[in-house]
């Protein structure tokens, strides 16, 4: 009998849901995030489990490698399309633990990339690099609007002026070789929501494994 297994993964502890082939429902705890407790708590269930899904959060590596290292096999969830289907789950642990296991059981999961760990360090400096481009400074001058005028002449003029009386928000010159990669960071420029914050990372999930790609073809 096929199992499916959600994951549904917090900070300090983790709510799993596990169903039959048919959907139903047969077995549900929360956890502590102790992977000796994940590991012997899963085993009874090891030989029937066909796969086991964990949401992409940001502490989702540490759960993946272990299960992954168990022999599972495991699923990251995407969860900026996860987004489509909300108006059919539930807003709690169990619910949401659950509708991951319905969703792969239906073969509609949406599937993130498991960065393999020699790659996760610029994964992260990338996504971190992106964050820090997003604030960008034009924005944080509109804090003076309302001592600027509107056209090009006085524009410039108030630029100069805001140097001199050192008010400048001023932002990161990137070196040629960077500016590239900050032009894919530019992807979403305001201040995001949630969910345009997960669209943001699988938009760098996707250019992160195509810089890999285009660095190692070219060592």
């Amino acid at each position: 009998m096929g199992l499916y297994t959600g994951f549904d993964l917090h900070s300090s502890n983790s709510y799993v849901g596990v169903i039959d082939g048919d959907g139903r429902r047969l077995w549900k705890k929360k956890l502590r995030n102790d992977p000796s407790l994940i590991s012997s708590t899963l085993k009874p269930f090891k030989e029937d489990i066909e796969g086991i899904i964990v949401e992409s959060t940001f502490n989702w590596y540490w759960a993946v490698d272990l299960l992954m290292e168990e022999g599972y096999k495991v699923h990251l969830a995407n969860p900026a399309k996860i987004q489509k289907y909300k108006g059919l789950k539930y807003a709690d642990d169990e619910h949401d633990a659950f509708w991951l296991a319905e969703m792969l059981r239906l073969g509609i999961l949406p599937e993130g990339y498991i960065y393999p760990k020699a790659d996760r360090p610029i994964r992260d400096l990338l996504i971190v690099a992106g964050y820090r481009v997003r604030l960008a400074n034009p924005s944080r001058i509109q804090q003076y609007s309302g001592l600027k005028h509107g056209d090009h002449e006085h524009d410039a003029f108030w630029l100069a002026e805001m140097l001199r009386l050192k008010i400048l928000p001023e932002g990161y010159i990137y070196p040629k070789e960077q500016r590239p990669l900050r032009d894919l960071f530019r992807i979403t420029d305001q201040n995001p929501h949630s969910s345009e914050r997960a669209e943001f990372a699988e938009y760098m999930s996707y250019y992160t494994r195509k810089f890999l790609f285009l660095t190692n073809a070219s060592a």
